[in-house]
């Protein structure tokens, strides 16, 4: 459990259930590492590792107090450092060139299936057809939870300044792809 976890658990909870959440955390956190070890290739088992169980394992253990709303207000929380980052990136044209090849670097992986439609200096299109993310969270009785990594597609590009971010849907809210469009924004 990282401190951030940690430390939104002491001060969320009451000290009566702050060891029920971390325990529970822990036995889910065990039980998808050891279930999907020899399941998920490399690459997928090392996202899921860091990115992935984390948050199921955390959502579940919130749920035992907190209806679904509730317990999805931590991970909203967490995309904001990443937010200051990709805005800061997307200053520049070169910042916004470097985005999208460090993207299509990103979609090579067997964590999603893409496909990309397009990749120029004027734009980044693609859509993904299967996501880890997403396969993870329904095989853990939390589907709902894949929404949550939706949103903060949202939150972090929607106000980028050289890339303009545009999705009309997502598999995460009952779509049947996500499609991705970074368009370059007008200069002026």
């Amino acid at each position: 459990m990282d401190k951030n976890l940690k430390k939104y658990i002491v001060t969320k909870f009451n000290e009566e259930q702050t060891p029920k959440i971390e325990n529970v955390f822990e036995e889910e956190m065990n039980r998808m590492l050891k279930q999907e070890k020899t399941v998920l290739s490399g690459i997928q088992y090392k996202t899921a590792s860091r990115d992935i169980f984390n948050r199921i394992a955390a959502y579940k253990a919130f749920r035992i107090y907190l209806d679904a709303e509730q317990a999805k207000e931590y991970f909203y929380g967490r995309v904001k450092g990443l937010r200051s980052i990709l805005h800061f990136l997307n200053k520049t044209s070169l910042g916004s060139n470097i985005f999208k090849k460090i993207f299509v670097s990103g979609l090579k992986s067997d964590v999603l299936d893409s496909t990309i439609k397009k990749s120029d200096k004027h734009c980044l299109i693609f859509d993904i057809n299967k996501c880890l993310y997403n396969d993870l969270c329904i095989k853990y009785g939390c589907g709902e939870l894949t929404s949550i990594f939706c949103d903060g597609d949202h939150f972090m590009f929607d106000n980028m300044k050289k890339l303009k971010f545009q999705r009309t849907q997502t598999l995460g809210k009952n779509g049947e792809l996500c499609d991705f469009h970074f368009i370059n924004a007008p200069e002026g």
